[in-house]
């Protein structure tokens, strides 16, 4: 992985230390010495990148940054956006609606068919800059005379397909407890079993997010009105208790934001 990020500082005429500083920025070191064709689809989307901000650009446009990373990949992509942000680069970001994409955007545009049909302040915006866009009139839509909500996703699927032996059974939102990553496949918990899905864990988020799913780990994907009980390890370690009887771990990085969520 250094190579990669060591000969594209070189066709850039950049010193070796700029290449060290990106590696640091998305929290690369501990993969430094990996083949590229060894790392997680969440390492691999932090070397892209880390690779585009090599020459430190004044305008970063990403398609789908977030893609299939896992947990910790994603929260280390957003806080690296973040920073570029506050520095005062312009940062372009296109998603299918991408939940976590959407949540660390400041302004979101709506695109259908090509044409621009909404635009709006991210439930994620500051408030200064909320008001900001409420005093200029730049929160409302376009000539659809609509203000589109601004934490919009893809529509609510009714069923999801999953696979055991020969058998393919539709389940609803509802009927899903938790999904969860293992040894490269990704499943479903339910009340009759784990079941394969087509899936990948970051594409079922983006589809069932809107039916109070919650990414409570980098592996599992949690249905909140299934979850009985928060039980503590330690002062902050949790996991979450299932109506089932079944435990799944709650990461540190997703306290705070559950805590604020159900107002525990």
């Amino acid at each position: 992985m250094w190579e990669t990020l060591a000969l594209s500082a070189g066709l850039w005429s950049l010193p070796r230390r700029r290449a060290e500083e990106v590696t640091a920025a998305l929290e690369l070191a501990p993969v430094a010495h990996r083949l590229c064709a060894d790392l997680s689809p969440g390492e691999a989307a932090r070397l892209r990148i880390a690779r585009a901000l090599l020459h430190d650009p004044a305008l970063l446009v990403l398609d789908e940054p977030l893609g299939d990373s896992d947990l910790e990949s994603a929260e280390i992509i957003q806080a690296a956006l973040s920073a570029l942000a506050d520095e005062g680069k312009g940062i372009l970001l296109t998603t299918f609606g991408h939940p976590r994409t959407v949540r660390a955007a400041t302004r979101v545009c709506y695109l259908e068919r090509g044409r621009l049909v909404g635009a709006g302040q991210s439930p994620a915006a500051p408030d200064a800059e909320r008001r900001g866009a409420a005093r200029d009139g730049s929160d409302r839509a376009d000539v659809t005379g609509r203000v589109p909500d601004a934490g919009q996703v893809p529509p609510r699927v009714a069923q999801i397909a999953a696979r055991r032996d020969e058998r393919v059974v539709l389940f609803s939102p509802a009927e899903i407890l938790y999904a969860y990553a293992q040894d490269k496949g990704v499943y479903l918990h339910t009340d009759e079993g784990d079941w394969t899905a087509s899936f990948t864990l970051a594409e079922l988020e983006a589809r069932l997010a809107p039916h109070g799913f919650f990414r409570a780990h980098r592996g599992y994907l949690v249905n909140l009105a299934h979850v009985k009980e928060i039980i503590p390890w330690t002062r902050s370690s949790f996991s979450l208790r299932m109506k089932d009887g079944s435990d799944v771990p709650l990461s540190k990085h997703r306290v705070a934001e559950l805590k604020e969520l159900l107002g525990w």
